[in-house]
């Protein structure tokens, strides 16, 4: 009789197992098919969960199609928008180093990381320039996955670096992307060089028109260190130092104002001391918040040129006279 009781309870349990994962399946089938219409025929008030930024705001589509047709570079910039509107790829190829800029909008350690994992074995570069900032190290990197994620080949890597953000809207943003990727519907998508006065340079650098100083951009810090963005940090120095290439930490200016704001700047300078090659241009730069600067966060063109041959001065570069 308890055999027979035995027998009865195991096939309830298998056929309940069965039907929970026939359940499982038609429910992801229907999760997916939900995104893939709603980032299809929904507007963008309708999907608040599926967030899709092709082009990118930092031109970041056109950056990652070229690099793909990039070779070595003695020198390769990552970063946020402080790096790809800071960094000029002109000013170091006149100075006669190949480079490109591989900086996205708010770009932060943990995409980071993945862009370097993928494409530093292609470019090879010699020097990684790195701009670091408590304010980026504080993000939880939803907005830089995102941009990535809808720009970018799909690839396991891409995978983990979404997985890792712990987002359902990043997560959405990869079902909708493989999806448009796989199907081909984006292939006749080209982006404007320019636009919102913004103007891409090739070797991912973007230029912006010269405008008069916006107080009420870039006002504020969020500074309250990131684990996970630590983390992702301490694999970008293991990863140049297996790789045998010079890792450069750069801080850029942002206004005075805005860098006070911050209670995290010795801690932090601290920090990348100890991991690398570090400059803070914010002590090692006199710059005027309204005269140098095109908002709290970003330096106007003719400042970024300062900026950029102060960096060509430094001891990994050795150049004394940088656009002579």
């Amino acid at each position: 009789m308890d055999h027979l009781l035995f027998i009865s309870n195991s096939e309830v349990m298998r056929k309940y197992f069965f039907h929970l994962l026939k359940f499982l399946v038609f429910a992801m089938i229907f999760y997916v098919a939900s995104i893939i219409i709603s980032g299809l025929f929904l507007p963008d008030f309708l999907r608040q969960n599926l967030l899709y930024t092709l082009g990118g705001n930092g031109h970041t589509f056109s950056r990652l199609q070229e690099v793909k047709n990039t070779a070595s570079v003695d020198i390769l910039c990552i970063g946020s928008s402080r790096a790809y509107r800071g960094f000029d790829t002109r000013i170091f190829n006149n100075a006669g180093f190949s480079s490109f800029n591989l900086g996205t909008s708010n770009q932060t350690p943990l995409q980071s990381s993945f862009l370097l994992k993928k494409y530093i074995s292609q470019l090879h570069p010699k020097t990684i320039i790195f701009e670091v900032n408590p304010d980026i190290f504080s993000n939880d990197g939803i907005e830089s996955a995102i941009d990535i994620i809808s720009n970018e080949t799909p690839d396991f890597n891409l995978l983990k670096m979404a997985w890792q953000t712990k987002n359902i809207k990043v997560w959405n943003t990869l079902i909708y992307s493989f999806f448009n990727k796989w199907t081909g519907i984006e292939d006749n998508f080209s982006e404007s060089t320019s636009k919102n006065a913004q103007t891409y340079i090739k070797g991912g650098y973007v230029s912006l028109e010269d405008q008069r100083f916006d107080r009420t951009k870039g006002t504020t810090y969020f500074c309250k260190l990131n684990k996970d963005q630590l983390v992702a940090f301490e694999e970008i120095c293991s990863l140049a130092a297996t790789k045998a290439v010079k890792l450069v930490l750069i801080q850029s200016p942002v206004t005075s104002s805005l860098y006070r704001t911050c209670s995290e700047n010795e801690h932090f300078d601290q920090l990348m001391y100890q991991k690398a090659t570090y400059y803070n241009f914010n002590n090692l730069m006199n710059l005027s918040d309204t005269l140098h600067f095109s908002n709290g966060q970003h330096l106007n063109q003719s400042s970024v040129t300062l900026f950029n041959k102060e960096i060509l001065k430094l001891e990994p570069f050795n150049i004394q006279d940088p656009g002579k």
